[in-house]
């Protein structure tokens, strides 16, 4: 149900913060979100902001948002893409990256989302820069927060795709305490509880049910090979 995706992509660092929306006229809002997320994690007001000349971003409501926050924004000729370049190639190298992860893993179409979401994390978390002043490689996220020290543990990145195995908690357990009480279910590994603003926790689908949970960390077992 989420037809569009809004990749917004840092110039400097190249973080990326994504927004899936079910139809065009909900951009402003993925705007206004993305705007406060890169101010929440660099500490600086947006300043400059370049989009294509797509309708939705040359709306009313969106020149008032501009106006709201002080934002300059510049567009690129109509029809004329790579004047836009940043941007694009984001979406290009997107697009490639998310394929990726789902050819890689089988995962169904359905799953398009949660494999972008996915890639976005990783794009952001893994360390790919260096860091001037102590020559060591940092992540995107860190060098947008300003902090060398800021590190996702590597152990806990998981394969997209990978079985999981969850394990429900006693407190939260259905039905009679027996024998045959079900006590966890197979899954699969599909990307973080960041997504949701939860530490510590993955996002685990249940074919079965056909719905997504985000379950902590110390209640999945991940199987990378499977």
């Amino acid at each position: 149900g989420l037809r569009y995706r809004l990749l917004f992509t840092d110039e400097v660092c190249s973080l990326q913060v994504t927004v899936y929306v079910a139809l065009k006229s909900e951009a402003p809002g993925a705007w206004e979100y993305a705007r406060s997320v890169f101010k929440a994690l660099s500490g600086n007001e947006l300043r400059f902001v370049r989009t294509d000349s797509d309708s939705i971003f040359m709306s009313q409501e969106m020149k008032d948002l501009f106006v709201k926050y002080g934002v300059v924004p510049t567009f690129s000729s109509p029809n004329d893409h790579p004047q836009n370049g940043t941007a694009e190639v984001a979406v290009k190298y997107a697009n490639r990256g998310t394929k990726t992860h789902m050819t890689h893993s089988g995962t169904p179409s359905f799953l398009w989302v949660e494999a972008d979401r996915y890639r976005v994390h990783m794009h952001n978390h893994v360390a790919v820069m260096k860091d001037e002043a102590t020559g060591k490689y940092i992540s995107r996220y860190a060098m947008m927060r300003g902090n060398s020290t800021l590190r996702f543990d590597p152990e806990l990145f998981m394969p997209f795709g990978a079985k999981a195995v969850v394990m429900i908690p006693s407190v939260v357990r259905k039905g009679p305490k027996t024998m045959d009480q079900i006590s966890g279910w197979s899954g699969i590994f599909v990307g973080y509880g960041s997504v949701d603003g939860r530490g510590g926790a993955y996002r685990i689908y249940n074919p079965t049910k056909k719905t997504f949970h985000t379950v902590s960390m110390n209640h999945v077992v991940i199987q990378e090979d499977n």
